[in-house]
């Protein structure tokens, strides 16, 4: 009863650690989610620049998702657990360091650089350990269920924090969150154990599907009073029996032998991940992190200067964090069960951030900005879950690590050049309309590289099959004869008084 009790527990353990991620996301996003809220409140005490000030921001978002590096040299050193408590204290740390930060540029390094690198690290290690459980089927719903988190951190934590930083200041309010995040994140850390077995359990399946696929098989074919097993096929089956008990008794003491890749691996891998359509993906994914850049960190600020006031730019971000998270939990839902590729939806998401863009520019009161509230949760919500897996959709599963390396190095790079005309805009001008100007252009920009790499792929996708249709029937004809050669095989006459027949040649399709 207990044997069958841990099996049921390992099959399931990765909506266990799922579960654990979204309370990770809860505590380590709590400061990247809501740091607009205090964004006013530092750029007025340290007599700093929209461009400045935002930036901070820019490198927490940009400078996170050039941490797989890091993440990958922390799993190999300590493997996944941890290597995630670790960063998970010094994200603590680092945003308790950043209340006594006297400067902009001291913030730069305690927040932008070590939050930052902590906060992507983290991020980085357990989205490797949730493909690993789940390589193909269910990821969307796994990485839905992950990041909404971070979305619970936006709508449970904004209205406190903005409290928090009127009545004690931005100062005080970091200590906070500091002891927030290492209180909440650290527990679930330790549950975040990668499936050990996973590579034995899926061989071992395979073979005994082999095993009765070729079973079925020579049923069908007819030898009479064939009953001869020889000693050599016996000795081979004794053998491979032997084998696997050996192979388990291995795995059941937990004397897993691990294969580190080579620098050659590495690079052969990364030569199949870089063509032509990793290059437009990547153009793709740094503009929709430009994009996002200002909605993440200078929405606030854009709020002020059109009138609107800290607690209803408060209210707004909540608004947000509710639609997000409800599209999220839908894509729990229905992740797995669309039609058709998962990038389509995407696509659609870049479309609807231009009209986004541009209402932006021409909206005024406060109702407005409450559907605008609306539509941007639903979109944050459709990037931040779709961006992972369309990219090892779009660019093969066989060298995932590699694809969501270059997926973060890009959002990186657009997080951290969004921000910059935006801010510039603003400290020139006093205004953000022409910021969301550029920010469609953006979009535009985004929606047409994706679409031709969509078209791309449909076009090779045709020429493909044009390629291979006559050799496919050649091949079809083939196993034909095969087949047939099988059922009328020729047999040996009786070597024996007994009426066994030995087959010569016995062929099994």
């Amino acid at each position: 009863m207990n044997r069958r009790m841990e099996e049921w527990i390992k099959c399931r353990w990765g909506w266990v650690v799922c579960g654990a991620s979204f309370f990770i996301h809860v505590g380590m996003y709590s400061l990247a989610n809501t740091f607009s809220l205090l964004f006013v409140d530092i750029q007025r005490d340290l007599n700093a620049t929209a461009v400045e000030t935002g930036w901070i921001g820019s490198v927490i978002w940009g400078v996170q998702m050039f941490s797989s590096p890091l993440g990958t040299f922390l799993e190999s050193c300590f493997t996944h657990r941890p290597a995630l408590i670790l960063v998970i204290i010094v994200a603590s740390g680092a945003i308790f360091v950043s209340s006594f930060a006297q400067s902009v540029q001291q913030l730069f390094v305690t927040l932008g650089a070590i939050y930052g690198l902590a906060l992507g690290t983290s991020w980085f290690i357990m989205l490797c350990v949730i493909v690993q459980y789940y390589p193909t089927k269910n990821t969307v719903r796994a990485i839905s269920f992950a990041t909404l988190g971070g979305t619970i951190a936006t709508l449970v934590g904004s209205t406190p924090v903005n409290m928090s930083v009127e009545a004690f200041g931005w100062r005080r309010t970091l200590q906070f969150i500091g002891a927030f995040t290492l209180i909440l994140s650290l527990p679930p850390a330790v549950l975040m154990f990668p499936p050990k077995d996973k590579v034995y359990e899926s061989s071992r399946r395979d073979f005994e599907d082999n095993i009765e696929a070729i079973s079925g098989s020579t049923s069908n074919i007819q030898i009479h009073q064939q009953k001869v097993c020889t000693s050599r096929e016996t000795n081979l089956h004794q053998n491979d029996r032997d084998m696997r008990e050996d192979d388990k008794s291995k795995v059941d003491r937990g004397d897993v032998v691990t294969t580190t890749k080579t620098m050659a691996s590495r690079l052969e891998r990364w030569k199949k991940v870089i063509c032509v359509d990793a290059c437009l993906y990547s153009i793709f994914t740094v503009t929709c992190a430009m994009l996002w850049a200002v909605f993440f960190i200078n929405i606030i600020s854009y709020y002020e200067s059109v009138g609107i006031t800290s607690h209803q730019g408060a209210m707004l971000l909540t608004i947000t964090a509710t639609f997000e998270m409800v599209t999220k939990v839908t894509l729990v839902v229905i992740g797995e069960r669309f039609p058709f590729k998962k990038t389509y939806l995407l696509l659609t998401k870049v479309i609807g951030m231009i009209g986004l863009s541009l209402t932006m520019v021409v909206a005024t009161t406060f109702p407005q900005f409450v559907v605008l509230s609306c539509v941007t949760g639903i979109l944050r919500a459709a990037f931040n879950v779709l961006l992972y897996p369309c990219s090892i959709e779009t660019l093969g599963q066989s060298c995932s690590d590699e694809v969501i390396t270059l997926t973060s190095i890009s959002r990186g790079i657009g997080f951290l050049t969004g921000t910059i005309p935006a801010g510039a805009i603003y400290d020139k001008f006093g205004s953000y309309r022409v910021s969301f100007l550029i920010v469609a252009t953006t979009s535009l920009v985004s929606a047409l590289s994706l679409s031709m790499v969509l078209l791309r792929q449909k076009l090779v996708r045709r020429r493909s099959k044009v390629s291979t249709g006559p050799r496919q029937c050649n091949e079809s004809k083939k196993n034909l004869d095969l087949r047939v050669s099988t059922e009328t095989s020729v047999y040996s006459k009786p070597k024996t008084q007994d009426d066994k027949y030995i087959p010569e040649r016995v062929e099994i399709i």
